[in-house]
């Protein structure tokens, strides 16, 4: 069980995490992009699991000898990436789940903000590379447990999806999260 002080320090690293990265897209599409709503705990990762679309946007990471997992609803990769491209955030009907290349590069764009800022932190993790479908995805035992951290999406004060991201404990306990940005 992580202790109470590491979960507090934990969340305030990610409310931190999310002010930074909703300023610089807000910014940046010229939209209200927030990410204000965060929950933080400690569970099983097959429960962690089951509330991640089967379909993501997930970027896969090393950290130390583990690995650190950062799941993006595909319907915020879609939104944002058709502001990008001057639209007005709206999806396209596509026939089956895929990403087209620009929000390929737009989602890699995305997970890339947020390597920057544990990289800022003194958090050592590298990107490996992006998973699409989640059952490929195997960092964790089912019945391990994990440190997450979910980010509820807001595009102009309408839900778009979840940030989820997820850890192994020893993140939480070993990380000295005290945020300079």
């Amino acid at each position: 069980m992580i202790g109470l002080k590491q979960m507090e320090t934990f969340s305030h690293f990610y409310k931190l995490l999310s002010l930074v990265i909703s300023d610089r897209i807000s910014s940046m599409l010229k939209t209200n992009f927030d990410m204000k709503d965060i929950e933080v705990k400690e569970e099983k990762y097959s429960d962690c699991i089951e509330t991640v679309p089967k379909f993501a946007f997930v970027g896969l990471y090393k950290y130390k000898s583990r690995g650190l997992l950062i799941f993006v609803d595909a319907k915020i990769v879609y939104m944002l990436s058709n502001r990008m491209l001057g639209g007005k955030g709206i999806i396209e009907k596509k026939p089956s789940p895929m990403f087209t290349f620009s929000e390929e590069y737009f989602g890699k764009e995305l997970l890339f903000w947020f390597l920057t800022f544990f990289e800022e932190n003194g958090v050592n993790v590298s990107f490996l590379r992006v998973e699409n479908r989640v059952q490929h995805i195997h960092y964790f035992f089912p019945d391990e447990m994990v440190a997450t951290a979910t980010l509820k999406c807001k595009l102009d004060d309408n839900v778009v999806g979840n940030i989820q991201i997820c850890h192994p404990l020893q993140f939480v306990e070993e990380e000295n999260l005290v945020c300079t940005v």
